[in-house]
């Protein structure tokens, strides 16, 4: 599914799941052109401070995305 959308899309694609403060990458799928782009696979990258894993807690209940977001 990653690389379908990567592929339809021409972006890199996360797979990202929330872990305290921050949000995992599990998978990532980058098109040849975001080759400079690390793998990313197993980082840790903040929530806030980078805009994939706003997505995820933008899908959580008002109520418990506050403590993704303080």
């Amino acid at each position: 599914m990653l690389e379908r959308l990567s592929g339809a899309a021409s972006m890199m694609v996360i797979l990202h799941v929330l872990e305290e403060g921050s949000a995992r990458v599990i998978d990532a799928v980058r098109p040849e052109r975001l080759a400079m782009i690390g793998h990313l696979r197993g980082e840790l990258l903040p929530v806030g401070r980078v805009a994939g894993p706003l997505a995820p807690v933008a899908a959580l209940e008002p109520d418990a995305q506050t403590r993704w977001l303080d």
